[in-house]
């Protein structure tokens, strides 16, 4: 379970951010999260303002909604999903797992006297080792970190220090080896508003600590994803915030942690220039190879690489209608697969190529938010489904698979 600070003062009024539009839904799952459970008071002005995803279902209060927000595969033929569960304003961690022929529903370890509880990461390094984290809400300390880990058969809380005031959610996580882990996100809502303050764990095969991070931007940033190749060496990519006589904006971020020790890293864009892009996924099959993804200025798909020196921007597959990217995983720096909402798009070594993905049985839309690639002909993509049935709408969980040749998908369980 999560270590948690102690509550904000009531006569206090702390405004979560309005993400940019290219914000992937978990950030957006984890702020609804604390503000059904009363963690946060957002003005109306701002709810009104928080955007969804293109091709996102937008889940009603007194509907299921079941979505998959990561995934990870260390086998062909092995997969573990997590994401959420939730029913009018009370939330639930999800967690499925994939054995080569079915989806099933694994039980969770549920944090005592949390009301709120998401998963937004996964990371596996074997059918018995894989490790998972996201956010809590306990009424009497507030939001925190939280993380599982499950040993092949059952899961279990473990306890993460809380270096925020207030609501820290971690959005991804990468385990280099069995023993070590990194998961990152942001923190502390300050007491003058937001103020987003950029965070990594690292787990060492007994405890999680809290890591040391340099100054991301004037006005802060937020980690989105986090990859780690070895135990001592991981890439983590975001966003920052800056500002202008024109407004706030985004851009990329980057850090590079090594044995510990964290540097930023250089990135294309300005966050001065009043407009917002930023990275939603990393993925690094060596530590010397990146590529990350994201949103740009146009609300396009961004992607990036890192050749071991400097960070360059890729021409992506921008045609009309395609949405920005949500996720990437690189089996090889010469096969990457990436998704974002419907589509994907695959990297050969020398460009990136449009894949179009199916509409599921009887899904009105459906929206992916994560891949994982065990090898470069077998990935597995993860997110939801909007199903309209007898007039009722539930948003369930989907996943898709690729052979190698194209897209599938798969039957899976929604609580």
């Amino acid at each position: 379970m999560s270590v948690t600070g102690s509550p904000a003062p009531a006569d206090v009024r702390h405004d979560p951010p309005v993400p940019p539009s290219w914000r992937r839904p978990r950030l957006l799952a984890c702020i609804a999260a604390l503000l059904a459970a009363g963690a946060l008071l957002l003005p109306s002005a701002a709810a009104a303002a928080a955007p969804t995803r293109a091709g996102a279902p937008g889940p009603s209060a007194a509907k299921p909604a079941d979505e998959l927000m990561a995934v990870s595969c260390p086998t062909d033929k092995m997969c573990v999903a997590v994401g959420e569960s939730s029913f009018s304003s009370t939330g639930t961690m999800l967690a499925e797992r994939w054995n080569g022929h079915t989806w099933s529903v694994t039980r969770l370890a549920h944090p005592p006297g949390a009301t709120n509880s998401f998963l937004t990461g996964v990371s596996c390094t074997s059918a018995r080792a894989c490790t998972a984290v996201g956010v809590d809400f306990v009424p009497a300390t507030g939001g925190g970190p939280l993380a599982e880990r499950w040993n092949g058969s059952r899961w279990t809380l473990q306890v993460t220090p809380n270096p925020g005031q207030s609501g820290v959610p971690l959005a991804a996580v990468s385990c280099g080896s069995a023993t070590s882990c990194t998961a990152v996100g942001y923190y502390d809502f300050g007491s003058l508003g937001f103020t987003s303050s950029t965070l990594a764990e690292h787990w060492d095969g007994r405890r999680w600590a809290a890591s040391s991070l340099p100054s991301a931007g004037d006005l802060g940033g937020d980690l989105s994803a986090v990859s780690c190749p070895s135990r001592t060496t991981c890439t983590a990519a975001g966003y920052y915030n800056g500002t202008s006589d024109e407004g706030p904006g985004t851009a990329p971020l980057a850090m590079r942690g090594n044995s510990g020790r964290w540097v930023v890293e250089p990135t294309p864009g300005d966050a001065t220039e009043n407009g917002t892009t930023g990275l939603t996924g990393v993925s690094c099959p060596t530590a010397g190879t990146c590529t990350a993804v994201g949103e740009n200025a146009g609300g396009g798909p961004l992607a990036m690489h890192w050749d071991g020196l400097k960070w360059r921007t890729q021409t992506a597959a921008d045609e009309l209608g395609v949405l920005g990217f949500n996720g990437v995983s690189c089996a090889s720096a010469s096969a990457c697969t990436a998704i974002g909402g419907s589509y994907g798009q695959r990297w050969n070594g020398r460009k990136w190529t449009l894949q179009r993905i199916a509409v599921p049985a009887r899904a009105r839309s459906f929206n992916l938010t994560a891949v994982s690639c065990s090898s470069a002909r077998h990935c597995t993509a993860v997110g939801s489904k909007y199903m309209t049935v007898s007039q009722v709408s539930d948003v369930l969980t989907v996943a898709e698979r690729w052979n190698g040749h194209s897209w599938s998908p798969q039957a899976t369980g929604s609580p």
